[in-house]
């Protein structure tokens, strides 16, 4: 998966998801630039909802929330025993972004295909997780472009 973020047209592959389905909304309401993590969490989100879709063979393979080991997912308490204040503090900051996101496009009158994909800020804050670690930023040519991406690798 990737997404193109320099220079318009910004864009998102792979194009599985339909016109008319609320993620697509959702992942084209966002800031190309600074949420590509979101977009790419949604994108993967997504993919674990298609049915013989590679991601869900992928997703087998990733760690659960219980056995990822990125700092978004710890408590607020364990962030708080961090020695280094402003690291504490910048995940803290990521952490509320990412419940903010979700608050904002997974309310209460979502439809049911929106909101089975992350039923839960942890659902959102995992795939988050999973697509900062296992994500690269490149540039690539896009045409006559020299574009930004950031592509999520199926590292599992």
């Amino acid at each position: 998966m990737l997404t193109i973020t320099q220079k318009k047209p910004w864009m998102f592959f792979p194009d599985i998801i339909p016109l008319g389905h609320p993620i697509f909304d959702i992942i084209e309401s966002t800031d190309p630039e600074m949420d590509w993590d979101l977009r790419l969490a949604c994108l993967l989100l997504y993919a674990f909802d298609i049915e013989d879709n590679f991601w869900q063979l992928c997703g087998d393979f990733l760690p659960g929330p219980d056995e990822c080991t990125s700092l978004l997912l710890a408590p607020k308490e364990d962030l708080m025993e961090l020695e280094d204040e402003d690291l504490a503090s910048e995940m803290l900051k990521h952490q509320q972004r990412a419940i903010d996101f979700w608050q904002k496009h997974w309310d209460k009158a979502v439809p049911l295909k929106l909101k089975r994909l992350a039923r839960d800020h942890e659902r959102f804050l995992w795939a988050l997780s999973i697509v900062q670690s296992r994500s690269v930023n490149m540039k690539m040519r896009m045409g006559a472009f020299i574009q930004d991406a950031n592509i999520l690798m199926p590292i599992c």
